[in-house]
C-alpha cells in the first residue's frame, strides 16, 4: 500500500511538474556582419540590444543616437519610450540574450557600435515558448554609397541614418 502511494505521489508531481505552462521567454540575437557582398558572415561583438514594450505602429526608432541611447519615439510625437531591458555581447556564447520576456508584443533594437547601424524588429512572444533564437546579420558595405538606404533582413530593418516609415 505504501509503495503504491509513493508511486502514485511520485506520478502526480511529474504530470504537474510537466504540464507547467511556460510564461517567460529568452530571446537570443546571434549577431554576424558581412563585410562585403559575398563573404563568408563573421561574429560582430560590438552590439548593445534592447528590449521595449512597444510595437511600431505607435513607435519609430528616430536615429542611430536614438537607437544607442535606448529610445523609441512615439510616432505622434507625444514622448520617447525608453528600454524595458537592456543587454550586451555575451562573448561565451556569441550572441545577445533578452531573458525573461513575458508574453505580449515589444520591439527589438540592436545597435551595431562600430558602423553606426541600427536594427530594429518587431516581435510577438507567445505564452509557452520558453527559448527563441534568431540570427541578424549586418550589411555595412550597403551603407557606403548611401547612408539613407534601409536594408530588410529576414524581418529586422537596419537603418544607418534616419528611419521613416511609410504606413500602407
Amino acid at each position: 500500500m505504501i509503495i503504491r502511494t509513493f508511486i502514485a505521489i511520485l506520478f502526480c508531481v511529474a504530470f504537474f511538474s510537466c504540464s507547467k505552462v511556460t510564461t517567460h521567454c529568452d530571446y537570443y540575437v546571434v549577431t554576424l556582419e558581412e563585410t562585403a557582398s559575398g563573404t563568408p558572415t563573421i561574429p560582430l561583438a560590438d552590439v548593445i540590444g534592447y528590449v521595449f514594450d512597444a510595437d511600431t505602429l505607435n513607435y519609430s526608432v528616430e536615429s542611430y543616437d536614438a537607437a544607442a541611447r535606448g529610445e523609441l519615439m512615439r510616432r505622434d510625437r507625444a514622448g520617447i519610450k525608453t528600454f524595458l531591458k537592456k543587454t550586451e555581447y555575451e562573448t561565451v556564447s556569441g550572441q545577445l540574450t533578452f531573458r525573461s520576456l513575458n508574453a505580449g508584443t515589444f520591439i527589438l533594437m540592436v545597435c551595431d557600435t562600430l558602423n553606426e547601424i541600427y536594427a530594429f524588429k518587431q516581435v510577438d512572444i507567445l505564452e509557452g515558448i520558453d527559448k527563441v533564437i534568431v540570427n541578424l546579420t549586418f550589411y555595412p558595405y550597403k551603407f557606403e554609397s548611401d547612408p539613407d538606404t534601409m536594408v530588410l533582413s529576414n524581418t529586422w530593418i537596419e537603418k544607418k541614418t534616419e528611419y521613416h516609415a511609410t504606413i500602407q
